[in-house]
């Protein structure tokens, strides 16, 4: 079991686990990552570091259980 929801850049293993936030129905929020990241009430700052700069990488985004609920490739 997992206790947060995570969003996993696949080819190099990286984990954003998401803070303990709620979402209303239509809300959305970005990730943001790199040398310029931002963070704000909608945008959740990953890291400083490239996450998606290689090509191909495929993303998922994993629920408590565990249960890939989306797939980006």
């Amino acid at each position: 079991s997992y206790d947060l929801w995570q969003l996993i850049s696949v080819e190099g293993d990286q984990v954003l686990y998401f803070p303990n936030i709620t979402l209303q129905s239509g809300e959305t929020i970005s990730i943001s990552s790199g040398p310029d990241a931002k963070e704000s009430n909608t945008i959740l700052k990953w890291t400083n570091r490239q996450i998606w700069l290689n090509t191909g990488d495929v993303a998922k985004l994993v629920n408590t259980k565990g249960e890939v609920v989306s797939e980006l490739e």
